[in-house]
Parts: C-alpha cells; structure tokens; sequence
C-alpha cells in the first residue's frame, strides 16, 4: 500500500534580531524516501518511489531602513528532491511608511523556478490616512501564467490581474448617540491576463460603534 505520511529525518530552525534591528530566519527539514509496491494485471509486483527523499529549507531577512517604521526584506524557499524535480522561489518586499505613518506602503516582487519553468510576480499597496476624517486606499497585482509556488507554499490560480481603491470617511470623535463611525466605498477588477474579466466589483460598507458598544 501507499504510505499515509512521509518521515521527518531531522529538521532545524534559527530564528533571532540584531540589536541594530535585523530580523533573521531559516528553518529546514529533511524527508526519506517512501515506497509502495504496485501490482499490475498480471499479478507482477513492483517496487516504485512515491516520495523521494526531499529536502525543504525556508530562509528570510528583514532589514530596518530609511526611518522607523519602514523594512525591507528578502525571502527564499526551495524544494530539493533526490533524481525528481525540485522548485526554488525568492520574494522581495517591502512596508515603508511616511509622514508619521500617513503615507503607508507595502508590497512585494516574486520569482518562481520550477522545473526550469520561470515565473513573475508582484503586488502593490498605497495608503494615505488623514489625520481629521479621511482616507484612500490603491492596490495592483500581477501573477503570470508560469508563476508557481505550490512546492512550499498555496496559490489558488496565476494568471491574473488585480486591482482598486477604496476611499474611506470616518468620524473618531464621539457625537450623538456613537462612540465613532466609518464608511467606505471600495471599487475593485480582477481580470484574467488574457483581457477576460473575472471580477467587477463595488461594495459599500459601514461599521457604527454605539456608546453602549454596540455594533450596527
């Protein structure tokens, strides 16, 4: 029979911060090979791999810079298989904010190798929050038809294109019968890259804190 699970010959893990602010990461783990025994029509059996034996290793560093609340960061996975196919990904990223943190953004630059099949993608993230009673949101993101993470990771589907803004009114100060309130308005595509839309949306959205903290 098939085996139910794969073992675990022996992992590790380092994880720490600099005192200037560096966060560091890496965690790896090895896996044996595992065997079944197949029987074909005629009653032959045979020994066949159905896991070889593997290595996994994640690795990641986060890096202080410009000011106090903006990072940057790198990140790597890859997957090794003994005489199989293996997949490495890097990922660049960043969250940078100004204007004492007003001006937000965030995102992150990625490519994919598996079986020598190269893959792109990025995503991007602008946030403005005024401090009296206003806000607007921009979001883009792009994934190619080869980008592939699935060895050490989840992605739903590539191929795709996204993106929206949301602009958002609120009120902090207590009035009334409320504690604060805030509304938004958010607009939103997301097309295959072929130029075929998969999603058209807007939505209209409101959250109101009575001063008995109830929620409407």
């Amino acid at each position: 029979g098939i085996p139910e699970y794969t073992t675990i010959l022996g992992a590790s893990r380092i994880m720490g911060s600099t005192s200037s602010g560096i966060n560091y990461g890496f965690i790896g783990a090895l896996t044996a090979e595992e065997s079944a025994t197949h029987v074909d029509s005629l009653g032959s059996r045979k020994k066949i791999v159905v896991e070889p034996k593997t290595n996994y290793s994640i690795g990641r560093i986060e890096v202080p810079m410009i000011n106090k609340v903006s990072r940057f960061g790198i990140m790597t996975t890859n997957v090794s298989r003994k005489n199989a196919s293996g997949a490495t990904v890097m990922g660049f990223d960043w969250k940078l904010g100004f204007l004492n943190n007003r001006l937000y953004s965030n995102g992150q630059i990625m490519h994919s190798n598996k079986d020598q099949i190269l893959g792109n993608a990025h995503r991007f993230n602008l946030m403005y929050t005024d401090p009296s009673f206003w806000g607007i949101r921009a979001w883009y993101g792009y994934l190619d038809d080869r980008f592939d993470i699935n060895d050490l990771g989840f992605l739903r589907r590539n191929n795709m294109s996204w993106m929206g803004t949301k602009i958002i009114l609120r009120k902090d100060d207590p009035w009334g019968k409320f504690l604060n309130n805030n509304f938004e308005i958010r607009i939103s595509k997301n097309y295959r890259n072929d130029g075929t839309l998969l999603e058209n949306e807007i939505g209209l959205e409101s959250n109101n804190l009575l001063k008995n903290y109830y929620d409407l």
